[in-house]
């Protein structure tokens, strides 16, 4: 009897646990899904081209979007062609490169999602990159290997040496979009 007893209880333990288990929602792969509200002073933000809040019908721009999730989106949103643009808060943009990142976040809208993240802040995911210098540029296409920019081991560069270099890997600005 004793051991019909505890059979039961077994069983019974062991189906709530698996119950348990099978209401836990998966991770998302959208990496929407990992963006919170308009926020241009967040550390990660994902630049997104989208209708502007207030603005009359058809007119676009970026919006910086807070990524509430970094390790998450980094981690599941894995169908996800993304360009991490690492930078340095403490230092000037007076090469202007932050708007030249706009403009291929709104040019590439896509076929790749821009995502901002401060280095000084952030400097764990600058690690896992193996980041050396700001500012730098991290492609990560699904299934293969991110691949660096690495502007710190040119002599010098421009924004259109970072848009040759993502077109060299098959992507194609719409140029059109910044008319």
């Amino acid at each position: 009897m004793r051991k019909i007893l505890i059979s039961i209880l077994l069983t019974i333990a062991i189906a709530f646990n698996v119950a348990g288990c099978s209401k836990e929602k998966a991770p998302s792969t959208d990496y929407r899904d990992y963006l919170g509200k308009v926020d241009y002073s967040a550390p990660v933000c994902a630049l997104v081209y989208e209708q502007i809040p207030g603005e009359e019908e058809g007119f676009y721009g970026i919006q910086y979007k807070e990524v509430t999730d970094p390790e998450g989106m980094l981690t599941y949103s894995t169908g996800t062609t993304m360009c991490l643009y690492f930078y340095n808060s403490l230092q000037s943009d007076s090469e202007g490169v932050t708007a030249g990142v706009e403009d291929l976040a709104q040019t590439l809208d896509g076929q790749i999602v821009f995502i901002a993240v401060d280095g000084i802040f952030e400097e764990l995911i600058g690690a896992t990159y193996a980041v050396e210098a700001y500012p730098e540029f991290v492609l990560l296409r699904p299934g293969m290997a991110p691949e660096k920019f690495e502007g710190h081991l040119k002599e010098e560069w421009t924004m259109d040496d970072v848009a040759q270099w993502i077109e060299s890997f098959g992507y194609t600005p719409d140029y059109g979009k910044l008319a």
